[in-house]
């Protein structure tokens, strides 16, 4: 099961929360690029994304914004084989 939503209380950042018992490696795509879920940066056009792992029994995935001043864009997400819908998401 893999969940997209903004934290709480937050305007800067997704949560891609994923729950499963076998995980160890995590592909993200967006796009064309294709990363590993350790501490990579990720491009979404202009945005820049920092991926951190976070590990604890829910395994959380932060994505944080660099960059201050962006506009609000669509991401959409690829975790595994996996598909998340593109969302607005507020940076």
């Amino acid at each position: 099961m893999v969940r997209l939503g903004s934290f709480p209380g937050r305007s800067k950042g997704f949560l891609v929360e994923i729950v499963s018992l076998l995980t160890r490696k995590i592909s993200l795509q967006v796009g064309k690029t294709s990363l590993l879920t350790r501490k990579v940066s990720l491009q979404v056009g202009k945005i820049v994304l920092l991926i951190r792992k976070t590990i604890s029994l829910t395994r959380k995935i932060s994505l944080q914004v660099r960059k201050t001043s962006l506009l609000t864009r669509k991401v959409s997400l690829q975790v595994g084989k996996t598909s998340l819908p593109t969302r607005k998401v507020s940076l």
